[in-house]
């Protein structure tokens, strides 16, 4: 549900991002075919252009990376049991680090979104239902029509008539005439112009998008120009097949108090008879018109990369992995420990004290205030995904934590509302310093995770509770005991 939703948003932002300049451009400054194939595309490219997130780009550009970020907190807004408050992400270019506000992650705001989905999805319900007793409606109205002979006999085109009728219309190859209409032949020549340029299809597609982006104003926008292009080119057929255009607009002002049709349908009387007259009467467009659709370019690169996948450093999911079609080995996603007696000292301390099980090591430096009450969050959000390895046998973590002064009791002692059991091993700021350079990290905090072995699990196959949630933690771990099976 939250990727069906994200991929609802992604679409709202691109249909935006290509119809807004066609408004500033194009609108009722461009030929009319070509205003009707670029809002075609606009409504075509708006839904595939967001499927580029499946493509990974390095390129650290700052609109992408914060788009991952909010998306990913969407998708925590529906699966509570992934929730995590990733306060910094990085990215693979080495560009710089994402900072979060603390309020996203409060619970208040997971409820406004959950409250704006039940609304969206209501309002999909609705128009949905409206769609479909118009389409019900206008099937029953074809089936009671009957069928007539004119002299605009078209093969392809049926043209009926129907008593209940107010307002002349066509839907995909059928022309449906009041009585006193089917003889007036400006009407019957606008409406097959309609079938004819194959219009029901462009309707029904913007309608299906209406459907679904029904709370994005710039659709409603977009329907209303297409319909309004809709008129505008059956109006040129219309002066084409040799009426006047004093007797054509005296039939539309005629027809402009009559009652409106069914919305999904192409009426005489749908697009407003100001903006129709003002096209019949205005001067034919230039050649150059043509040149401005190159708008539509820049457009599209600014869009690819909106909505283009950043490649994040951190552990690969177990579904990632296995549907690579490569069997990694222990060696594969292991290194030795570097040679320095530090280092070594204090890990084979660790296989001491946990034989035959996985350590995940948090670095952490707590040398300000600042930093602790960014610590304070850590623990609060990551409490559920640290969980997941308190209850293995497997597995442990342990915080090596500089700034508490050796206070390590009374530290556990005030943090033990969020802690998981964990152990807590005290250094000073020139030690963390130290395993900073000789384990070349910047991060605060840093994960190493170690094997029973005593060997350092690869950064990219660690284990990471303050990116990821509960589920991901958990195909961390079943990846790491897989390929300890593969040695």
């Amino acid at each position: 549900m939250a990727e069906f939703l994200i991929f609802i948003l992604r679409w709202a932002v691109a249909v935006s991002l290509l119809y807004i300049p066609y408004r500033m451009i194009m609108r009722h400054r461009a030929p009319h075919s070509l205003n009707r194939m670029l809002l075609a595309v606009t409504l075509i490219l708006g839904f595939l252009l967001p499927f580029g997130s499946i493509f990974k780009t390095t390129a650290g550009n700052a609109i992408s990376r914060s788009r991952s970020v909010l998306e990913q907190h969407f998708a925590h807004s529906q699966n509570p049991e992934d929730r995590y408050s990733p306060e910094l992400l990085w990215y693979a270019d080495g560009s710089d680090i994402v900072k979060m506000p603390i309020s996203l992650f409060e619970d208040h705001v997971y409820l406004i979104i959950n409250i704006l989905i039940a609304l969206y999805l209501a309002g999909v319900v609705y128009f949905g239902t409206t769609y479909f007793f118009q389409f019900v409606h206008l099937e029953q109205m074809i089936r009671e029509s009957r069928k007539i002979r004119t002299k605009h006999l078209c093969e392809d085109v049926n043209i009926i008539v129907n008593e209940n009728v107010s307002v002349p219309f066509s839907w995909m190859n059928w022309v449906i005439l009041p009585p006193e209409d089917a003889k007036e032949s400006a009407i019957v020549v606008h409406e097959l112009a309609h079938a004819r340029l194959h219009h029901s299809w462009d309707t029904l597609l913007c309608d299906i998008t209406c459907l679904m982006l029904w709370w994005l104003p710039f659709i409603w926008m977009l329907r209303q120009d297409l319909q309004d292009v809709h008129e505008y080119q059956a109006d040129q057929c219309v002066l084409r097949s040799g009426v006047t255009l004093d007797e054509y607009t005296e039939i539309l002002l005629d027809r402009a108090t009559v009652t409106r049709a069914n919305t999904v349908v192409s009426a005489l009387n749908q697009s407003p008879i100001k903006r129709r007259l003002i096209m019949l009467f205005s001067k034919p467009f230039s050649r150059w018109s043509f040149c401005k659709a190159v708008y539509l370019l820049p457009i599209i690169l600014l869009s690819v990369t909106i909505f283009a996948k950043p490649k994040l450093f951190g552990p690969l999911t177990y579904r990632d992995l296995v549907s690579s079609g490569h069997q990694y080995t222990y060696s594969d996603i292991t290194e030795p420990l570097p040679a320095e007696p530090r280092v070594k000292n204090m890990v084979n301390n660790f296989i001491l004290r946990n034989p035959n099980t996985f350590v995940t090591l948090v670095f952490y430096d707590l040398h300000d205030m600042k930093r602790t009450k960014s610590f304070l969050l850590y623990l609060k959000s990551s409490q559920w995904a640290r969980s997941v390895i308190a209850e293995r046998s497997d597995m442990n973590t342990v915080f090596v934590i500089s700034g508490i002064q050796g206070e390590v009791e009374e530290f556990r002692h005030s943090m033990e509302e969020w802690m998981c059991d964990e152990e807590v091993l005290a250094i000073s700021h020139e030690e963390f310093v130290h395993f900073q350079k000789i384990l070349k990290f910047s991060s605060n905090p840093h994960y190493e995770t170690l094997t029973p072995e005593g060997l350092l699990v690869k950064d990219d196959y660690g284990i990471n509770c303050f990116t990821y949630g509960p589920r991901v933690v958990k195909e961390q771990i079943e990846y790491l005991a897989n390929c300890r099976n593969h040695k």
